[in-house]
């Protein structure tokens, strides 16, 4: 396969005996990464943007190259330095959390044990990408709003390099749904 088109082809191709609509499309969408990185030497960029406009209709998104958060390409120092590991000692098991707002609130975790407090909704989405290859939009990540009355997280704001970031600063009850010493339930 030389050009785009018939990377497309073939993939369509490929996903067609998918019945279900939503499995081919994400079908659709793991094989044309993978060839088109396969395909990266024969000058097929990876990130066209005709790829990347059908995730951005999703919730989901492929993950940004580490370091950047937000669309501008800003990352704060600090975040990006961040080398979190998916076997964190205090926390709960990844794969046991099939919640997405536990994700968030496992990453918040992590990173507060590893110094920094507070992240923004591209930094949580970015870091879940560096560290397990799980991608979510930040629009996703601001479901968390419907976690603040409950005492998992709480909103703020804190000042860096002269810039104002809104984060989310994980709480008691968000420690204690990813900490292993808690037992983290599943629960809505």
């Amino acid at each position: 396969m030389k050009n785009l088109t018939e990377v497309l082809r073939s993939v369509e191709q490929s996903v067609q005996v998918v019945e279900d609509t939503e499995l081919r499309k994400i079908a659709f969408q793991e094989l044309l990464r993978e060839s088109l990185i396969e395909n990266r030497s024969s000058q097929i960029p990876y990130r066209d943007k005709k790829v990347d406009s059908s995730n951005e209709r999703k919730g989901k998104r492929r993950p940004s190259p580490p370091g950047r958060s937000g669309s501008d390409g800003s990352a704060r120092t600090e975040v990006a330095r961040l080398d979190l590991s998916p076997d964190e000692p205090a926390l709960v098991r990844w794969d046991s959390l099939t919640l997405d707002w536990k994700k968030f609130c496992w990453i918040l975790e992590a990173a507060r044990l590893n110094g920094v407090d507070g992240l923004t909704n591209s930094e949580i989405g970015d870091l879940i990408g560096r560290v397990f290859r799980e991608s979510f939009e930040p629009k996703v990540v601001s479901n968390l709003k419907d976690k603040i009355k409950a005492g998992f997280v709480k909103s703020s704001s804190i000042q860096e390099d002269g810039k104002t970031y809104a984060v989310w600063k994980i709480l008691r009850a968000g420690i204690t749904e990813v900490t292993r010493a808690s037992g983290g339930t599943e629960s809505k």
